[in-house]
């Protein structure tokens, strides 16, 4: 059995005046969003209750044959007036659905209401941007 960690991915600004949700829900559902980066985000980061992952990533995900993922959502996105960074996004990036399978390479813990990969999938991560992710082990 491999290790399993927690992930606590970054959170690099807000979702936008653009994002469309149905706050009938709890968790409420995101179907578009728009997102407002006030620093630069890393290749995986999250705004409740969306994860987010570049186009490079994700691609990396997909060929790796990881599990777990699903359902990607090209979003838009701006900086906030105030960016102060000297680096800028210039890529894509997907909304991504979790599984909850706790043998996938990437799953939602149910208790814990957290993120939980693989000792596969991060390897493939730290080869990407992961600069503000917590990263801990996953005892369960």
């Amino acid at each position: 059995m491999q290790n399993k960690f927690i992930i606590s991915p970054d959170v690099p600004g807000e979702m936008g005046t653009n994002t469309i949700a149905d706050h009938r829900f709890s968790p409420f559902k995101v179907y578009h969003l728009h997102f407002v980066f006030d620093s630069y985000p890393d290749d995986i980061f999250t705004s409740f209750p969306t994860y987010v992952v570049s186009e490079d990533l994700l691609t990396k995900i997909l060929d790796s044959g990881l599990t777990g993922i699903d359902n990607p959502r090209l979003i838009t996105y701006m900086e906030r007036e105030d960016y102060l960074s000297d680096e800028h996004p210039t890529q894509n990036y997907f909304m991504v659905d979790f599984h909850t399978n706790v043998d996938d390479d990437f799953f939602i813990d149910n208790i814990l209401k957290k993120l939980i990969i693989s000792s596969r999938a991060l390897e493939i991560l730290k080869a990407f941007r992961i600069k503000f992710a917590d990263i801990e082990d996953y005892k369960k």
